[in-house]
């Protein structure tokens, strides 16, 4: 019998990207039986999505079965448990949480673990030595851009899952240098997020057809750009930079409304080129067996 697999990932907080993870992985993996595992649990079927068991709970629950895990991606490779616990918060209870804390040190430390379920310095990713029972530990296309100026805790952390781990395709070429550096291999892969379009597209149409996102195409009749920035954009200089660049490149390829494509997505050329590849790689490392990675024909260098 084939074993389980949990998909396990930020997709348990309010993070378009992270969402997104789930799904992708789930479809590109027809036939396993699957376990959506975050920090915190969340069933957000009513919404489209899954029903997202603690990974504590998941852990408590299988006890000696053996399993396998997949981590979806997403830049998990410097997310603290600090940063972790405050996005697992409801938008509305995030500032009076953060003014409790903020002088109350040991009340902290015992707040973060409780909604992170772990002592880990970074929760997102598993920790094998912790739980014997997991036969094959995978990461897919997971970043750590910032990890060379992360606390050293962390870092140790982080380098010492990574080394334990069965296969590790990183996202993007700066994480792949960093652990280069640290004497870790791993493959360059796209965001498994590039693949929504190619996997979804059909039914992305079919919502669009009606509701909010109708109008909103019906406005912008000659198409829309959707950005997202972080909160380092906020400042009014720096966004007034960012719109002449938007400008610039919305006057570019006008007019949107001779393509028919239900999904556009602006993505590094990096990514558009590697797409197709991401699909190849993720088949050939995880479907069926999960054993180790076998690099794809196609493989992005």
């Amino acid at each position: 019998m084939t074993r389980p697999l949990i998909l396990f990932g930020a997709f348990d907080r309010h993070n378009l990207g992270d969402l997104l993870f789930a799904p992708v992985a789930a479809a590109l993996l027809p036939g396993r039986a699957l376990i959506y595992a975050g920090l915190a649990a969340r069933d957000l079927r009513a919404h489209g999505g899954h029903a997202v068991r603690a990974l504590n709970e998941v852990r408590a629950t299988l006890g000696e079965q053996p399993v396998d895990l997949l981590h979806v991606g997403g830049e998990i490779l410097t997310t603290t448990a600090w940063q972790a616990a405050v996005m697992l918060l409801p938008p509305e209870e995030v500032h009076t949480t953060l003014a409790y804390l903020h002088d109350r040190p040991t009340e902290q430390a015992t707040w973060v673990q409780r909604m992170v379920g772990s002592t880990a310095a970074a929760p997102y990713l598993a920790d094998r030595a912790a739980w014997p029972a997991l036969r094959f530990v995978v990461h897919t296309g997971v970043g750590g851009a910032q990890l060379a100026a992360t606390s050293p805790a962390l870092r140790t952390e982080v380098l010492a899952q990574l080394r334990g781990a069965d296969a590790l395709a990183v996202r993007e070429a700066r994480t792949q240098r960093q652990l280069q550096a640290a004497g870790i291999r791993s493959t360059l892969l796209p965001d498994p997020a590039v693949l929504v379009a190619e996997l979804f597209g059909e039914r992305i149409a079919q919502h669009g057809t009606a509701g909010e996102v109708a109008q909103l195409r019906q406005a912008f009749a000659h198409g829309y750009l959707a950005v997202q920035c972080s909160a380092e954009f906020g400042d009014d200089v720096t966004l007034d930079a960012l719109a002449a660049q938007l400008r610039t490149v919305a006057t570019a390829h006008k007019p949107f409304t001779k393509r028919r494509a239900t999904c556009i997505a602006w993505a590094s050329s990096t990514s558009a080129r590697c797409a197709s590849t991401t699909r190849c790689a993720w088949s050939r490392c995880m479907n069926t067996t999960l054993r180790k990675c076998a690099p794809c024909a196609n493989a992005c260098t």
